[in-house]
């Protein structure tokens, strides 16, 4: 259109007030998209990440005081890939570190996502369009990390570590000895709030074992084996080939054994699960996933899963997202977690949001009581609540972080 403009504007045959008009429509057309590339951004945050419609409630004393004496912590955010400056609160997505403290989140595992398919369902063929990159484009990520997995990952990790920087009570966790001193401020103040990092695919290793080390001393402490598409290290849960972990991936999980980084099955295809399972020496986690008991298809876990992965001291993290629970509101999350204490008891159940992860949830971080709340009504005892909102992960990390 504004092709069309410019060469009406070069036609000698158009008199002066029809070049004038013309000018002003291009240059308020060329405004306009000026102002829709700036604000893009934005728009896309606020149509992918969105909070079901509830109403507001009021907790009786039990919820509130038991809620504020909480420890609360969740496996899966992937907040870094939206436009927000996370040290500022926003209205729109689910996490920013303001809203962090108004719902007494006191840790969060914050996950990269570096290559996602145009369209995402729950059986993927191989894609050939990458999601990320249209992203990467509107949000301005520096050259590097339009094409490239691994600078994606390294250019996330960079944002989080700046929002730290300016939010003097938010700690970035890569230690047992970081953990420790967040936790002993935490308990004089609870202003103090902490994240970490992770990564969602190993596809991000773009095939060479080296990279493993140098996200490692980027401060990555969490990866999971695959997404939503198989990849050199393993096949995915949505992928075609449903293969198990190939020779890198073998050796990926025994150097990451020997790193203490975190293992994560989310998304991995079952064969994959199980050879994680069979070669690690440390317990594996499944930081976002629901359960085939209360929502049967090929992204969540069998039961038999669900024992394999508490049996070797594992933690199963409840996603809020239809998908996971086959519901949209906080009773689908609870009737997940009740189904997964049935089975393995409440030390190996934690909670996994996929909060910011282009995914509709019942609450945003803010709003955490609702959990609590709901996990009350279900007969849930206090001590159960405090192991799944976060003394779970608590523990595992003290145990398992270098």
């Amino acid at each position: 259109m504004l092709l069309v403009f410019l060469y009406a504007l070069l036609d000698s045959r158009q008199n002066k007030e029809m070049k004038k008009t013309l000018l002003i429509s291009a240059l308020v057309g060329l405004f306009g998209l000026v102002i829709l590339f700036f604000s893009l951004p934005s728009i896309v945050d606020s149509r992918l990440n969105q909070v079901y419609s509830s109403k507001e409630k009021v907790f009786l004393e039990e919820t509130n005081k038991l809620h504020q004496s909480l420890f609360i912590a969740d496996w899966h955010s992937d907040s870094l890939l939206s436009n927000r400056d996370l040290s500022q609160e926003y209205e729109r997505g689910h996490v920013d570190f303001v809203r962090m403290r108004k719902g007494n989140m006191a840790l969060q595992m914050f996950t990269t996502v570096t290559e996602v398919p145009m369209w995402v369902v729950t059986q993927n063929k191989e894609h050939d369009f990458d999601a990320i990159f249209p992203l990467a484009l509107i949000q301005k990520w520096p050259q590097e990390s339009w094409e490239s997995n691994f600078y994606r990952a390294i250019y996330q990790s960079q944002k989080l570590k700046q929002f730290v920087e300016r939010d003097k009570k938010m700690s970035l966790i890569t230690s047992k000895s970081e953990l420790t001193e967040f936790l002993s401020k935490r308990a004089e103040d609870k202003e103090q709030i902490a994240g970490l990092l992770g990564i969602e695919g190993a596809h991000v290793l773009e095939g060479k074992f080296e990279n493993l080390d140098k996200l490692f001393e980027a401060g990555f402490r969490m990866l999971s084996m695959a997404h939503f598409f198989d990849n050199e290290i393993s096949g995915s849960a949505h992928g075609e080939s449903k293969s198990g972990l190939s020779e890198l991936g073998e050796r990926i999980i025994r150097r990451m054994n020997m790193l203490s980084m975190i293992i994560d099955i989310s998304h991995t295809s079952h064969e994959g699960i199980q050879d994680v399972l069979d070669i690690s020496t440390k317990p594996v986690i499944s930081s976002h996933t629901g359960v085939r008991g209360t929502c049967d298809n090929e992204r969540n876990l069998s039961d038999e899963q669900i024992k394999k992965i508490a049996g070797r001291g594992g933690i199963i993290g409840i996603a809020f997202f239809k998908w996971a629970i086959c519901g949209e509101d906080v009773d689908a999350i609870v009737k997940a977690i009740n189904y997964t204490i049935n089975l393995v008891g409440p030390k190996h159940v934690a909670l996994g949001s996929d909060f910011d992860g282009a995914v509709k949830v019942p609450f945003d971080v803010s709003h955490m009581n609702l959990l609590t709340n709901a996990l009350l009504e279900s007969g849930r005892t206090h001590e159960e609540i405090a192991l799944i909102m976060g003394e779970n992960i608590k523990r595992f990390l003290l145990e398992n972080l270098p």
